[in-house]
This record gives structure tokens, C-alpha cells and sequence, in this order.
């Protein structure tokens, strides 16, 4: 069987193109984006907060050809201290990267405008009091 050649033929990328040009490469965790760089997949690049592997983020793409992709607001869920579990040992404090943490009144409180949800926090907690 003879291979294709020229005459248009296009590769299986020319569906998603249209998606590239204007897509973000964004973080499920925290919400980092960068933009997309067409050829490069989006895993291949990691968050600098969470370090976790980037996102293809088609909803941010402006107008395709065929219909609008309309972009619901983004809720981050930042990690919450149950004050009653919270025994103010300050571990948290000490591994959170973001120094968004402190002590308030003997127990941990998350400052939500410094808070990169990379909730290394809830995982080193041992009391379980981050959620």
C-alpha cells in the first residue's frame, strides 16, 4: 500500500489547533496557567507550587469556528483548620511553602489570599485538623 502524500492531507493535529492557539495550560490544584505552546503537551510541565503535572484548559479558549466555550468561574477549595481537632503544634506552619499559615489564639490559621492549595499542610497535619 502506497503512503499519502501531499495534497492536503493533514496529520490528526489539525482538529485540535484551533484549541491550541488560545488554550492554557493550567494547574487542577491551584489554578496556575501558563500558555499553551503548540507542540508541547501540557503534562510536561509541572506547577511551581503544587508540582503536580499541567492541564490542557480548553474552556479558555475564546471562539472556536463552530461554537463559543462559555468559562464557569473557578472555586479554588483552600484547606480549612477544624479548630477543635487543632492542637497548635505548628508543623504546619513550618512545611507549608507559601508561609500562609500562622497561629492565632494557639491554633493554625490559613491566610487565604497567600494560600497556594497545595495543601501540603493537610497531609503532614497529624492530627488531622486541615481538611
Amino acid at each position: 500500500m502506497r503512503p499519502r502524500q501531499g495534497r492536503g492531507f493533514q496529520g490528526n493535529g489539525h482538529r485540535n489547533r484551533q484549541f491550541a492557539e488560545n488554550a492554557d495550560c493550567i494547574c487542577p490544584q491551584c489554578g496556575y496557567s501558563i500558555p499553551h505552546t503548540q507542540g508541547k503537551p501540557c503534562y510536561r510541565e509541572t506547577c511551581p507550587v503544587c508540582h503536580v503535572p499541567l492541564v490542557r484548559d480548553v474552556a479558555s479558549s475564546k471562539n472556536t469556528s463552530t461554537n463559543t466555550i462559555k468559562t464557569e468561574p473557578k472555586t479554588m477549595n483552600l484547606p480549612k483548620v477544624n479548630t477543635d481537632l487543632c492542637i497548635g503544634c505548628g508543623i504546619c506552619i513550618d512545611i507549608c511553602p507559601m508561609n500562609a499559615i500562622s497561629l492565632v489564639d494557639g491554633k493554625a490559621f490559613i491566610d487565604p489570599d497567600q494560600c497556594g492549595n497545595c495543601r501540603v499542610c493537610k497531609s503532614e497535619c497529624p492530627m488531622h485538623a486541615i481538611n
